[in-house]
């Protein structure tokens, strides 16, 4: 059966529209309203796929970013330790091993340093207002 022949036969329901390819085919009514639907339901369908991937992506650019940010934390806070930790020694090597005398002198090298009397009083080597020397006192 040739188009003309098909166009004949279907009569007024015969339409020509394009077919997946993209060609112009005569087709009936019900065939027009078949492919219609289907071409909306693989539309819908990409559509659907296409929201999917961008939730995906976007979900996954959100965990990359929290991670990152976990690591800026995690190191930051190992900083800080870090800092705390050579502060901690600083303050040890400042202060003197051995005791001390109340009043002796000490060199202004070792201004700020703490030192220990025997008896435990805690002592500071530092400079008396107006004073010219550096000095243990409490």
């Amino acid at each position: 059966m040739n188009e003309g022949e098909r166009y004949t036969l279907a009569g007024p329901d015969l339409s020509c529209t394009k077919n997946r390819a993209g060609v112009a085919v005569w087709m009936t009514k019900a065939e027009t309203d078949k492919l219609a639907s289907d071409l909306a339901a693989e539309k819908v369908a990409a559509d659907a796929r296409a929201a999917a991937d961008a939730k995906a992506a976007a979900d996954a650019e959100a965990a990359q970013q929290q991670a990152a940010q976990q690591a800026q934390q995690q190191a930051a806070q190992q900083a800080q330790e870090q800092a705390a930790q050579q502060v901690q020694q600083q303050s040890q090597q400042q202060s003197l091993a051995g005791s001390v005398t109340a009043g002796a002198f000490c060199r202004s090298s070792e201004a700020g340093a703490v030192g220990h009397t025997s008896t435990g009083l805690t002592v500071f080597c530092t400079k008396d207002a107006g004073g010219t020397r550096y000095r243990w006192r409490q």
